[in-house]
């Protein structure tokens, strides 16, 4: 007797197996499916299919935890929520921050112990060392707005990287004077 419509028999080498295929929508709306195959019950197969959907369930609440939520998961999840309100530059734009400098430097760490002292010794300082302040602000603001989106969902409480200063270096030719400048100068202070 067939227990849930996600399982299913199938013969190999003459001996009967049974497996299951649990489709079901994720947090994007997309349809994906885990499946397994070779038990040599129906009771296994169908103690595994429970396990599988007990875990697609907690997946879906454990998911916005901030805890446990990596930095590059929640990313993912904000571009892929914002990615029809974007245009097409927009978008590629901030796809390539996120792949090629925000997951690699930060991506691991966890959304909700990620402190303001920690996201400037791994992203802010290495990036300064290899890009413009111009570019490295560019990328900042972009990981601003995601976690401005994790405040609107109530994963995090507050934004602790918002009064990070990246500042431009002052030229040191321009801190110094010309001949002809020094001379004006010189002459102006004179006939002061």
């Amino acid at each position: 007797m067939k227990r849930d419509k996600d399982l299913f028999t199938y013969k190999e080498d003459g001996v009967q197996k049974y497996a299951y295929r649990h489709r079901y929508k994720n947090q994007f709306g997309k349809w994906s499916e885990k499946s397994k195959t070779g038990f040599l019950n129906e009771n296994d197969a169908y103690k595994q299919l429970l396990q599988v959907k007990a875990q697609i369930v907690e997946e879906d609440f454990r998911e916005l935890d901030a805890s446990t939520l990596t930095v590059a998961r929640w990313i993912n999840m904000y571009i892929e929520s914002k990615r029809n309100e974007w245009k097409p530059n927009t978008l590629t734009n901030r796809l390539l921050y996120a792949k090629k400098h925000l997951k690699p430097l930060i991506g691991h760490f966890k959304l909700g112990k990620l402190d303001r002292v920690t996201y400037i010794q791994a992203f802010i300082n290495p990036m300064l060392e290899t890009y413009e302040p111009g570019t490295v602000r560019g990328i900042h603001d972009f990981f601003k707005q995601v976690i401005n989106a994790a405040i609107d969902v109530e994963i995090l409480k507050r934004n602790r990287f918002t009064k990070i200063q990246i500042k431009t270096p002052e030229d040191p030719a321009a801190n110094f004077m010309t001949a002809e400048q020094l001379v004006l100068f010189l002459q102006t202070m004179k006939d002061d």
